[in-house]
């Protein structure tokens, strides 16, 4: 392995990790929840590392909502509970329109109490790397 490649994966774990700490979690959760993110296709709806940017028609806004900053709004309880009851009702942008045909499902029946609290960590572990520090 080159030099460079060395340094991209050490500065890479560098930002894992102290996203990770701002976060209060172990490692472990976090990456469990994020293999989770992957395999459930979390990123169809709420983008790659939940950036969002994903269209919803006739929803408010007009996107699915981005999670890379769900930390800001929800608790972890919160979060949890969000994934685990879903958001079936979406508003809409214009009431007479059509029904926006993006939704958050419920996940409750799929996914464990484990599985639930490892995605949740993952989510609230991917604000932005420049403003970490204000979380610290």
């Amino acid at each position: 392995m080159s030099i460079s490649a060395k340094l991209i994966l050490l500065a890479g774990s560098a930002f894992l990790l102290s996203a990770l700490a701002a976060a209060g979690d172990d490692p472990a959760s976090v990456e469990r929840g994020r293999k989770l993110y992957l395999k459930y296709s979390c990123g169809a709806c709420h983008g790659p590392e939940g950036r969002g940017g994903i269209k919803n028609p006739n929803a408010i806004g007009g996107e699915v909502p981005p999670l890379a900053r769900v930390r800001e709004g929800y608790t972890l309880a919160e979060l949890k509970e969000k994934i685990e009851d879903g958001f079936p009702a979406v508003l809409q942008e214009d009431p007479d329109g059509p029904e926006p045909p993006l939704f958050m499902p419920a996940w409750k029946k799929v996914l464990s109490k484990k599985q639930i609290d490892g995605l949740a960590r993952y989510l609230m572990s991917l604000l932005p790397e420049n403003e970490m520090e204000d979380w610290e």
